[in-house]
């Protein structure tokens, strides 16, 4: 009898432990639970750019009005450095379907990624912060028109900083996850691929530019790249020779993809610069 009694009370010890932790759980993030290297990963974008006050995630990834990552990135207002790379979204609205900390990831936040990664290379850079999608719907254009609001950015942009030869627009293919992505050893990243406006009349510099990054990036990350996709626009891409359209990944990639592929582009940019 003794027995059952000390049995008893181990199991009632036991079902009050579980359905302590079990609550516990499920008042926490599961996604903090499920995605410690993603979480790790945003924590090192903030830690590479200045940002060491990582303690409480949610209040760091979430901005107020957005669903975009917040990343501190350089301030180019405080700073005396040459700008050199010029990143923006001409569509800014696309997202990845991935949802880390109530996070939706928009192409906004892969342009942030690679302005972070490029400061390793003391490469500085200048990313868009229009809601030039937002700007279209407030001035009642179209969608094509994207480019046209985009194609004024840059213009006041480089008036501002003229040392902006490199200007890249990061776009989202809707490809599958089959397509967008890739393994490589052991890694995986987002797929790119280059988009190039024929009409255009820097079309043959393009070309070239794009070929001397595709080369590097083959050469160190087979399989990465998807075929150049030509059609007669232009794209922007006649305002400066070293003018750039890329689609990285697709909806399904994930925050580790993405920024796997970051790093990949900010190391081809600065070979491309002749870093």
């Amino acid at each position: 009898m003794k027995y059952i009694k000390i049995i008893f009370c181990l199991f009632l010890i036991f079902i009050s432990f579980y359905f302590t932790i079990n609550s516990s759980i499920n008042e926490l993030d599961l996604a903090s639970i499920y995605n410690i290297n993603t979480k790790k990963i945003i924590k090192n974008i903030f830690l590479s750019v200045g940002n060491d006050k990582t303690d409480n995630a949610l209040k760091l990834l979430k901005s107020n009005d957005s669903n975009d990552i917040v990343i501190n990135t350089m301030d180019t207002k405080s700073t005396n450095k040459k700008i050199e790379v010029y990143l923006y979204n001409t569509h800014n609205k696309e997202e990845y379907k991935t949802n880390v900390y109530g996070i939706t990831p928009s192409v906004v936040d892969v342009s942030n990624m690679i302005q972070s990664e490029l400061l390793k290379y003391y490469v500085y850079s200048y990313v868009e912060k229009m809601d030039v999608v937002g700007e279209m719907k407030k001035r009642n254009l179209e969608y094509y028109d994207t480019y046209d609001i985009s194609r004024s950015n840059i213009i006041s942009i480089r008036k501002k900083y003229p040392s902006i030869n490199y200007i890249f627009d990061i776009h989202r293919d809707s490809v599958t996850g089959d397509l967008s992505r890739v393994k490589i050893n052991d890694k995986s990243y987002a797929k790119i691929m280059f988009l190039v406006g024929k009409k255009n009349s820097n079309y043959k510099e393009n070309e070239k530019n794009i070929k001397v990054m595709s080369d590097y990036i083959n050469k160190k990350y087979p399989g990465i790249l998807r075929n150049n996709y030509y059609n007669h626009y232009i794209f922007n891409q006649d305002i400066v020779p070293n003018a750039f359209l890329i689609e990285v990944g697709g909806p399904d990639n994930t925050i580790e993809e993405l920024h796997n592929t970051s790093q990949v582009l900010a190391e081809a940019i600065n070979h491309l610069i002749g870093g």
